[in-house]
């Protein structure tokens, strides 16, 4: 664990209790002679306190330090890395979500498309706090942001040069990765892809992975991936 994720992280004297001191101190039983490295996941900083005082329930904090964290750069040469992905199944974005933030997403756009699996529904309570576990655990110090759109018309609209990753589209190749995909939001189906409709208004399509069929997990890590390198 690099550090502990507290919104008010940063403020002089901090009193912390609940969840978050049973996985510092039940979960993850930190000495409490020892210093507390905290993150807010807003000002790409850290911020070092000592325990002054620790009952059953709460411990009392003094900052006694800050710096600048330099884990916060999304991917490949500073640039943003965007996934706009068609919902599944809520288990398969919980699962994924963590992979997604340790590669360097900057933003991670959700959508319900003709295949997607319904009436499911992101729980962005639940997938905030899965992102800052992840944060604690790699060290990324700005949280990967998520919204969700009612539909392809709506990404369209609102990101209309993005690429998307479809079978038939123009092949992939190391010559041919940073014209595609540089500085591109990368949109992704849900399983059983694109419906014809949906394939018919999709923009600029590249293809990958040859004729092998890609879970819609495993073409999200796939972009993910190459964004970091480019």
């Amino acid at each position: 664990m690099r550090f502990v994720y507290h919104p008010d992280a940063g403020v002089p004297v901090l009193e912390i209790g609940g969840e978050t001191y049973t996985h510092i101190f039940k979960a993850r039983r930190h000495d409490k002679r020892a210093p507390l490295t905290l993150c807010n996941l807003t000002d790409n900083h850290l911020y070092t306190y000592r325990i002054t005082h620790l009952d059953r329930n709460k411990a009392r904090l003094e900052l006694v330090d800050s710096a600048p964290c330099d884990s916060c750069v999304p991917c490949g040469g500073g640039r943003a890395a965007h996934l706009i992905w068609a919902i599944v199944d809520p288990k398969i974005v919980e699962k994924t979500l963590p992979t997604l933030n340790e590669l360097g997403v900057s933003k991670l756009t959700l959508f319900f498309a003709r295949y997607s699996q319904k009436p499911f529904s992101p729980n962005l309570s639940r997938l905030h706090k899965i992102l800052t576990r992840s944060c604690e655990q790699c060290g990324r110090s700005t949280l990967l942001e998520i919204e969700v759109l009612p539909d392809l018309e709506s990404v369209l609209s609102r990101y209309g040069d993005c690429v998307a990753l479809e079978f038939g589209g123009v092949a992939l190749e190391g010559a041919n990765l940073i014209e595609n995909l540089r500085g591109k939001s990368i949109i992704i189906g849900a399983e059983g892809g694109f419906s014809p409709d949906e394939r018919a208004r999709l923009p600029h399509k590249v293809s990958v992975a040859g004729e092998l069929v890609l879970r819609s997990e495993s073409a999200c890590v796939f972009a993910a991936s190459v964004l970091r390198l480019l």
